[in-house]
């Protein structure tokens, strides 16, 4: 049972990748902007602002998605006053 509740979990990680992939390339196609989707597996509003931010330094900004309310609104706003790029939702 735990092999089927560890590949479950694999699969549910990997859920957002599609559209994620989708927006990258909406972004290259409309914007000019090369991107692609990192997607994180943590619901700690903390771990994610601090994931973003040991790596924010090789990316000119950062597009969340997929972060329910008030986390999203949390990691957003600790992330503008921290960092020197763009951060959106």
């Amino acid at each position: 049972m735990a092999q089927r509740c560890s590949a479950r979990r694999i699969l549910d990680q990997q859920q957002p990748m599609p559209v994620m992939e989708g927006k990258a390339m909406l972004f290259k196609e409309f914007g000019g902007v090369q991107c692609f989707p990192i997607c994180l597996n943590t619901k700690d509003p903390d771990r994610n602002r601090a994931d973003r931010q040991a790596i924010a330094v090789a990316f000119g900004g950062i597009n969340l998605e997929d972060i329910s309310a008030p986390r999203c609104f949390q990691i957003e706003d600790r992330l503008k006053e921290e960092l020197n790029i763009p951060v959106c939702s």
